[in-house]
């Protein structure tokens, strides 16, 4: 496969991370996905497990049913909480965005937290 952008969006006011087209693209389409956050590296890493993963997870992840853009969106309070709690600078109420990196071994997608990017808002940009 030729270079792909891998992406992730994460909406601390909803609670959401969507996971782009691209990305799932990447990763084969896959039928689920497993998330997982390294509050010591400040990583996300979504992973495509081959079986079904078991319910008595720490926490349990909503998934919405995949967009007509194509995108699937994941919800967890919790989770929005605990990456707040190591990523302070993210702030409350906010969009970002991440680009990721392929990882092959894995057929996983990487995510660093330091390379969040603030979606511009209405207000921003009527503050030009």
């Amino acid at each position: 496969m030729g270079t792909m952008r891998l992406s992730i969006a994460i909406d601390l006011k909803k609670n959401r991370i969507r996971i782009h087209k691209s990305t799932l693209r990447r990763l084969g389409d896959p039928q689920r996905v497993q998330l997982l956050f390294n509050p010591d590296k400040r990583a996300l890493l979504i992973s495509c497990p081959s079986k079904s993963i078991s319910e008595s997870q720490d926490e349990k992840v909503y998934f919405d049913k995949p967009g007509t853009d194509g995108t699937y969106q994941l919800y967890s309070g919790e989770l929005m909480k605990r990456i707040q709690a190591v990523c302070p600078e993210l702030e409350s109420h906010a969009l970002y965005y991440i680009c990721g990196k392929y990882v092959p071994s894995m057929n996983a997608a990487y995510f660093h937290m330091d390379d969040c990017i603030k979606a511009r808002s209405n207000e921003d940009k009527q503050d030009e």
